[in-house]
């Protein structure tokens, strides 16, 4: 009888047990979705942040020489060499040559590019930046080098932190995929 109790004592303490493990498994399973939930919903804050301080940090910049987001495309490809003929222009942008023959009207009329006939095919026009067009760039070049101060102003401690551990291992990725 000893022996029978014993053995339904432990058939009871090992349910017991099993429930217990069940419920720590199921509480950590919880756990864990909520960590990744809340991660998630960091990145995607962050991530919003940074837009939203790219967008400001441009559109205000634009606003001050009557431009659109396309124009500044278009001047930045100039500035840098990229390309100097509406056609290469348009295929940098991936836009229609028509649309880009408009901004360059539009950049032209603003005093900010000018086409110069080209001396060996007269066919062909180059586009250069005037000296108007050289500050405009300057100025959108360095209201783009404040982005990481103003961004990194906008996060609260948490997300700032958060944002540095994603960076420390952006960085870290970064190398291992150079060195390999």
């Amino acid at each position: 009888m000893k022996e029978q109790a014993t053995s339904s004592q432990y058939y009871r303490n090992s349910r017991a047990q099993s429930k217990a493990v069940s419920k720590i498994t199921e509480n950590a399973t919880a756990a864990l979705k909520n960590i990744q939930l809340n991660f998630y919903l960091s990145a995607v804050s962050i991530s919003n942040k940074l837009l939203d301080t790219l967008k400001s940090e441009l559109n205000s910049q634009l606003e001050k020489s009557s431009l659109r987001y396309q124009h500044w495309l278009a001047l930045k490809i100039i500035y840098f060499n990229e390309a100097n003929s509406p056609a290469h222009i348009a295929k940098l942008m991936t836009r229609h040559k028509s649309f880009v023959t408009k901004l360059i009207n539009d950049l032209e009329e603003k005093k900010l590019i000018v086409r110069i006939q080209d001396t060996i095919d007269r066919r062909k026009t180059v586009l250069s930046l005037t000296e108007a067009g050289t500050k405009v760039a300057d100025a959108g070049l360095e209201s783009f080098s404040k982005i990481p101060d103003t961004f990194k102003e906008s996060l609260s401690a948490e997300e700032a932190q958060f944002f540095e551990g994603f960076e420390q291992s952006f960085l870290l990725d970064l190398k291992n995929r150079v060195k390999g």
